[in-house]
């Protein structure tokens, strides 16, 4: 009697072992069986978002052809896993001189991960007047794309549905310029390998583009064409040795505080954006900038620099350096 409680035992046991495999076996086919699509936080461009795909219901049609999303959307990024070794790396990066021209004496530009293009112009979305002949810039720096959780999250929400595959984290410092013809101009970013300006005979179609361009955190009211709360299209080309159109236009006086905004680029046919700090400081902050880069102990490094920005009177605990600080903490 014993002896077939412990078979009957053993056959439950084995019934219900048999039912769980069952139901795991069941489980597997249901939810591997399709193709498996791999999310990586940090990447753009998420194809389950259509051309119209906008948060608030409203879009409209550029006159780029390009459609323009109003609001924000999108999911947060996460830090990759390699910041604390990029972060390391910036702030031990030397600062690469650019040669300085007879007439220019005293002007120092340098870079940190980047190259300027021709007549030294960052190659960065600008702050520039129109028919002017360039940007007074002392100090331009590209980050590594790990540096994207940095940037201002209502800049990457509305990257999050665009379709971009190359990101740019710029920080650009120029000599403020004001009137009612600065703009916005990207072209510099746009094209990196332009010729010279003087070079630019006729209208050729490689240097000419159209993009969407917006302003995030600016310490001024600065709006005028370009906004806060829209990406917007614009027209930019070199021609006969200028820069065109007279468009993209900012609210800046020259005169008064310096100050710093964000920027964002889309140069959708081409699926690259670029994420730009600028900082438009005037005549004082200027030469306090420029007297901190002719300190050997303040440009032996980025990290020398930042330390020296922090301490100095006139740029410690400001806006526009909390959000260079932001850019890289």
């Amino acid at each position: 009697m014993k002896k077939n409680w412990y078979f009957n035992y053993i056959a439950v046991l084995m019934l219900i072992l048999s039912l769980g495999i069952s139901a795991c076996s069941q489980y597997v086919a249901n939810n591997l069986s399709s193709p498996i699509v791999n999310k990586v936080p940090g990447t753009y461009g998420d194809n389950s978002h259509s051309d119209e795909a906008h948060i608030d219901g409203s879009s409209v049609m550029s006159e780029c052809g390009v459609r323009v999303i109003r609001g924000d959307g999108g999911q947060r990024l996460f830090r990759s896993s390699h910041f604390g070794e990029d972060n390391h790396l910036l702030r031990q990066q030397f600062l690469q001189t650019e040669p300085v021209r007879p007439q220019s004496l005293g002007i120092f530009r340098f870079n940190v991960n980047t190259a300027r293009g021709p007549s030294y112009q960052p190659k960065s979305p600008v702050v520039f007047t129109y028919h002017g002949v360039g940007v007074r810039s002392f100090l331009t720096v590209s980050f590594s794309e790990v540096f994207r959780e940095n940037i201002p999250i209502a800049i990457r929400d509305v990257l999050m549905q665009h379709n971009v595959n190359t990101l740019d984290i710029l920080f650009t410092q120029q000599d403020k310029v004001g009137g009612d013809q600065v703009s916005l101009k990207p072209a510099f970013w746009m094209f990196p390998n332009r010729p010279k300006m003087d070079d630019v005979l006729g209208s050729p179609p490689e240097l000419s583009g159209c993009v969407l361009m917006r302003l995030f955190e600016s310490d001024q009211n600065i709006e005028d064409q370009v906004s806060h709360d829209q990406l917007k299209p614009f027209q930019n080309f070199f021609h006969d040795q200028r820069l065109s159109p007279d468009t993209g236009h900012l609210n800046i006086s020259e005169y008064g505080e310096s100050f710093s905004f964000y920027s964002l680029v889309i140069f959708e046919a081409q699926q690259r954006a670029a994420v730009t700090l600028h900082w438009l400081l005037n005549h004082n902050d200027s030469e306090a900038l420029s007297g901190l880069l002719k300190n050997k102990d303040a440009t032996r490094s980025f990290g020398a620099l930042m330390d020296a920005l922090n301490i100095h009177n006139r740029f410690q605990g400001t806006p526009m350096l909390q959000k260079l600080n932001g850019l890289i903490k």
